[in-house]
C-alpha cells in the first residue's frame, strides 16, 4: 500500500467517516480488506495513529479470491491454473458480515476513497423505518395499497389518478408516480445512495482539460471537509 496513497487518498475520507461516528458516541470499528499480500507494520500504525481514540482495527491481508478465468458455466481445463479474481475484491465485505453479524448494529461497507458519514446512516435508518411503516399502512388497506404523499407519508384513501397524455411518448402518462403501491412492491424497496464523484483539484487532471466539462452542468465546486486537513505525523491528509 503505497504510502501517499495511504496518506491522501484513503485516510482523509476514511477518518472523516469514522469521526462523524465517534462523535454521536457510536461505538466503531473499522475492518480493511486488502488486495495487497500484507500490511507494513509502520503503514498499519500509521492507520491506527490517524483513527479515533477507541476505534479498532482489523486488516484481511491478500483478500483477493482465487478463480478459473474463462470458465463460466463450464469445467476448467485439466492444465489449466488458478489465478487472481481482481474483479472480486469488492465482494469479500460478504464474508467479514457473516463473520461479525452478530457482534455489531450496523454494517457500513465502501471502497477506500469513499466517505460515508453518520448522517448516511441515519438517512438509510430514518428511510428504512418509512417504508417499514408504509408496508404497514398498506397491509391494512382494505385494498393492500396506498399513495405516498409529498412528505413521504401514506395517503388514505389511494386517490383517483387523472391521466394525462404522455408529452415523450410513453405508452403511460408522467403522473403514474402518483399511482398506489402495493405490499408486494413495498416489500422489495430499500434505501439507496447515490455515488458523486470528487474532481481533483489539481489543474493538470485530464478531466480538467480544456473541452472535456467545461459545459457540464452538474461541474460544482465543493470544499473538503475541514477534518480532511487534519494532521498525521506533522503531515496533512488531504492537498487542498
Amino acid at each position: 500500500l503505497e504510502v501517499w496513497k495511504l496518506k491522501h487518498v484513503m485516510l482523509p475520507p476514511l477518518v472523516d467517516s469514522v469521526t462523524s461516528m465517534t462523535s454521536r458516541g457510536w461505538h466503531v470499528d473499522v475492518y480493511l480488506i486488502l488486495g495487497y499480500k500484507s500490511l507494513a507494520p509502520h503503514r498499519r500504525q500509521l492507520i491506527i495513529d490517524a483513527l479515533p481514540p477507541g476505534v479498532g482495527l482489523e486488516v484481511w491481508e491478500d483478500a483477493i479470491p482465487l478463480y478459473y478465468k474463462n470458465s463460466f458455466n463450464k469445467r476448467p481445463k485439466a492444465d489449466q491454473a488458478l489465478t487472481n479474481g481482481d474483479h472480486a475484491l469488492s465482494r469479500q465485505h460478504r464474508f467479514v458480515l457473516r463473520d461479525k453479524l452478530q457482534y455489531y448494529d450496523f454494517f457500513v461497507g465502501f471502497e477506500d476513497d469513499m466517505r460515508i458519514t453518520a448522517e448516511h446512516v441515519l438517512e438509510f435508518l430514518e428511510l428504512s423505518n418509512d417504508i417499514y411503516q408504509l408496508y404497514g399502512e398498506a397491509l391494512s388497506s382494505s385494498v393492500g395499497q396506498v399513495v405516498v404523499g409529498s412528505d413521504g407519508k401514506a395517503v388514505q384513501p389511494p386517490p383517483l389518478v387523472n391521466r394525462h397524455k404522455s408529452s415523450d411518448g410513453a405508452s403511460v402518462g408522467n403522473d403514474i408516480i402518483h399511482d398506489p403501491i402495493g405490499v408486494e412492491h413495498i416489500k422489495r424497496l430499500f434505501p439507496g445512495l447515490l455515488r458523486v464523484e470528487v474532481l481533483d483539484r489539481k489543474s493538470d487532471h485530464p478531466l480538467r482539460q480544456t473541452g472535456v466539462l467545461d459545459n457540464h452542468r452538474f461541474v460544482k465546486e465543493h470544499p473538503p471537509s475541514p477534518n480532511a486537513f487534519s494532521a498525521v505525523g506533522g503531515e496533512s491528509l488531504l492537498d487542498p
